[in-house]
């Protein structure tokens, strides 16, 4: 589902610039013990590597220091140190003069030596010019606790003056302290700088835990402990833990650091201070990071939105435990790790990945509530190697940042600090597609339509996942999907024409905000869960923000954030008269809309709320229309189903498509959503196609089918002589209301509609009132039925009775009598006119001839 693209190769791109003429490269780099031990914010990755003098002097090893251009693809030396040392990192200051390291040694024992693993090490720091290559500095600091220096880049105080320079760097130290050095700078020769005096020291803060420096940004965070003032009602044995809180430094041009940002460290049940004698750290290239090895915490940030995310994996207590196999299975050792995530905003997800474990993709971005999380294990991981399963491997996420040879793009990617290979992720459109159709999680399949509508709107992928939903239109998981589907499309499309405020407004799912998910697997056993919490009672504090940030900045984006979301707008049921009068609910979904947007964006007109409430409801209208262009094409139809002939029974395909079209309906209606328009009769025309005769009236009289005046014409215009089908088109017209049906009959070319006006006509003359007499007016009008015979008749049958059988059939003769004499006798009102009663006569034998297949003589008289 996420796909990994290499873009960097410490082995392919850096290692051959140290081969010369040799071709051994594992070799070469084994000797040389060449690593990364920095990156600075122009992308440029600081080597060190061991190898003879430039003397050539057999036996005696110095470090080199090199500078690698990623966009330029060159390897330059910048530094030789006099003898071989442990570079645990390093910095360079952006005008390539002064170069800052930090080596690890040991009293006794080699710092490379596993067997000398337990013996902790000493950091020190030293500060190198290195334009000319001049003097090295200490910076008199050896302890047992991690060091780091760090190099600021930006037009800071002094830059851009002709009679001052400085360079600022960043000393982190361990549980000690952060300090800010202001390095003067001075011109030496043409092209050389040297340190014109001793350096300024400014304190950033003391203590600290954990430390993590964005050189991207320039942003400084820390955690560090707040001791409270000890009581003299504790007892003297009771140990108090001081609480930990989370800061965050600005450093830009307008002041060196600025504090932005504090607030306790939201996770308070988690234990992040030591449990060991002496501190352990992991060494890792490009690490972000300052703390002790049991602590991993990361900062996320996204540009421009204001999204922040602090990331912190739970430690993991006590030893593994085994998992029990099956018999022919090898126990192997697993644990359960936890990690929680502080997001303190209200774009995109939110990735947590172990290589070849599991990959989480945590939705919460600025603008929509958390929701929809997508959780992978297993083979649909990605791996960075095939070493990746290697139980006791540990593995931080480490970024390398570097510019796309054709964009203007820049990572963060991905780095393998065992590999030497970096990264870039994407989707993967067609494994997403796969994973729709395979998964067993509808939770999944939710959350895989929901990042292709509205993130990564993506067509292609949409129409794949349609064909994949087509394969079982009868799931309960269906009607899910096409409202998901409806109400994110409209969201997707309409939040490109709203402001901030208003988006925040309108919905974006169907499903409840803030609730756990549960994964499991396909027996059901529980492989991941996650649970949503706010955290209120945690005063953050913003300093500096509003009168030292510029507007548009990331601090004043973050601090928009962390207002309170209001509620969006509620896509209610519709009430019972829906089907009745649809364009009245529209105006009911305008006028809800409008109120709601009014209610929680008060300083706007009217007339803007207004129209963004129509505008809404036409989108909604539009995506309602493009949901039924989605399953003809994933059932690939050539020809609109609605408009074939109604006497063509349905395919497969049809019959599919109608499954596909009711759900949509249920979703459509459920959702408040507009209707196409004639829809009704179009479904209904299908759902005659495509249902038997019993179930299409079933559908009829529960109301899930809608006799339309359109349908009911093409029924009558198409079925006007089919004998097999007269009974059933008499039951449809059946179900009309009295003048629908009276009108359905008119238009009926079907020798059934003869037989029906002239029974009406009988029906005339016999019925009497008790006073002796009114018949019956039910004012059919029959000059369209009279118009089309001779003397005044119309038949439909192209057959004419003979005069012979007419004189001779005796039944029908005494019955003509009888009704002549009834008009006869009722002069005084409106009668029947002898047409009429001609064309009783020659429709009595016509339709008498018509149930006899012509033979009279087999009627019984």
């Amino acid at each position: 589902m996420v796909e990994l693209q290499k873009t960097f190769s410490f082995d392919e791109d850096i290692l051959p610039h140290l081969l010369r003429k040799e071709k051994n490269a594992e070799a070469i780099k084994k000797r040389l013990q060449v690593r990364i031990v920095g990156q600075e914010r122009d992308h440029a990755i600081i080597l060190s590597w061991n190898d003879s003098g430039p003397s050539g002097t057999a036996g005696h090893k110095v470090t080199y220091f090199g500078l690698y251009e990623p966009s330029q693809h060159h390897l330059k030396l910048l530094f030789i140190h006099d003898k071989k040392v442990v570079v645990a990192g390093a910095s360079v200051n952006q005008e390539r003069t002064l170069l800052a390291f930090t080596v690890t040694e040991r009293y006794y024992g080699l710092v490379d030596d596993p067997s000398c693993s337990d013996i902790p090490a000493i950091y020190k720091s030293f500060l190198a010019e290195i334009r000319p290559q001049n003097r090295i500095f200490s910076l008199k600091i050896e302890r047992y606790t991690f060091q780091r220096v760090q190099f600021l880049y930006g037009e800071y105080l002094g830059y851009g003056s002709a009679s001052k320079k400085e360079s600022h760097m960043l000393f982190l130290h361990h549980k000690e302290a952060i300090g800010l050095y202001h390095i003067p700078m001075a011109r030496f020769g043409d092209k050389g700088m040297i340190m014109s005096g001793q350096p300024r020291t400014q304190q950033v803060t003391d203590e600290f835990i954990w430390a993590q420096w964005d050189s991207q940004n320039q942003r400084l965070y820390l955690v560090y402990p707040k001791y409270q003032s000890v009581s003299s009602e504790l007892d003297d044995e009771q140990d108090v833990k001081p609480d930990l809180m989370f800061a965050a430094y600005q450093f830009n041009e307008r002041s060196t650091h600025v504090k932005v940002l504090k607030f306790p460290l939201p996770f308070p049940d988690v234990d992040l201070f030591a449990k060991t004698s002496h501190p352990e750290y992991l060494d890792l290239a490009l690490a972000q990071t300052v703390s002790e090895r049991h602590v991993n915490i990361q900062v996320v940030t996204l540009p421009g939105k204001g999204s922040f995310y602090i990331c912190l994996q739970h430690p993991i207590a006590g030893d593994t435990k085994e998992s029990k196999r099956t018999s022919g299975e090898s126990a192997e050792p697993s644990s359960q790790l936890e990690y929680s995530i502080y997001a303190l905003h209200h774009d995109d997800y939110l990735m947590v990945f172990l290589p070849g474990h599991f990959l989480h993709l945590l939705n919460c971005s600025t603008e929509r509530e958390p929701c929809h999380h997508i959780i992978l294990q297993g083979d649909a991981v990605p791996k960075f190697s095939s070493d990746d399963c290697v139980p006791n491997e540990p593995r931080m996420l480490l970024y390398l940042n570097k510019e796309l040879s054709t964009t203007l793009q820049t990572g963060p990617y991905m780095f393998d600090s065992i590999s030497g290979n970096a990264f870039k992720y994407s989707f993967d459109k067609a494994a997403l597609a796969d994973l729709f159709g395979r998964t067993h999680m509808p939770s999944t399949r939710l959350a895989i339509l929901h990042l292709a509508v509205i993130h990564l709107r993506d067509l292609n992928l949409i129409k794949k996942i349609f064909e994949h939903l087509s394969h079982d239109p009868a799931s309960p998981e269906c009607l899910d999907l096409l409202q998901e589907y409806l109400v994110g499309a409209t969201y997707g499309t309409f939040r490109r024409e709203l402001e901030r405020e208003a988006i925040t407004l309108i919905p974006f799912t169907c499903v409840d905000t803030y609730r756990g998910h549960l994964e499991k697997d396909i027996n059901r056993k529980r492989i991941a869960q996650i649970s949503c919490s706010f955290v209120r009672d945690i005063p953050i504090e913003f300093q500096n923000v509003k009168n030292k940030m510029k507007q548009g900045d990331f601090w004043t984006a973050l601090l928009q954030n962390t207002k309170r979301l209001p509620p969006r707008f509620k896509l209610k049921a519709p009430n019972a008269d829906f089907f009745e009068q649809e364009c009245d609910s529209e105006e009911e979904t305008i006028d809800r809309l409008a109120s709601h947007l009014q209610n929680h964006l008060p300083r706007e007109a009217k007339l803007k709320i207004q129209n963004i409430a129509i505008e809404y409801v036409k989108c909604q209208a539009r995506q309602s229309e493009q949901l039924l262009r989605l399953f003809n094409q994933a059932l690939e139809f050539t020809d609109n189903p609605f408009t074939l002939p109604l006497c063509l029974r349905g395919a497969m395909r049809e019959v599919v498509f109608f499954q596909l079209v009711e759900r949509y309906c249920t979703a459509v209606t459920d959702l408040s959503f507009p209707l196409p328009t004639g829809f009704r009769t179009s479904m209904t025309c299908l759902g005659f196609r495509c249902l038997d005769r019993r179930m299409f009236l079933q559908y009829v009289d529960n109301g899930v089918l809608h006799l339309k005046k359109g349908f009911i014409s093409r029924l009558v215009e198409e079925f006007d002589g089919e004998r097999e089908e007269e009974d059933f088109v008499f039951q449809i017209i059946c179900r009309l209301k009295h003048a629908s049906a009276k009108d359905a009959l008119l238009h009926w070319e079907h020798p059934f509609k003869a037989r029906y006006l002239s029974q009406r006509l009988v029906e005339e003359l016999l019925i009497k009132d008790n006073t002796g007499g009114l018949r019956e007016n039910l004012e059919y009008s029959y000059c369209g039925a009279r118009d089309g015979i001779p003397g005044g008749s119309s038949l439909s049958d192209a057959e004419s009775p003979p005069d012979a059988d007419l004189d001779a059939f005796r039944p029908l003769a005494t019955l003509m009598t009888a009704l002549r004499n009834s008009a006869a006798g009722d002069g005084s009102r409106q009668t029947v006119s002898q047409a009429d009663l001609d064309y009783i006569e020659e429709r009595a034998l016509l339709e008498t001839q018509r149930e006899t297949v012509g033979s009279l003589g087999t009627i019984p008289f």
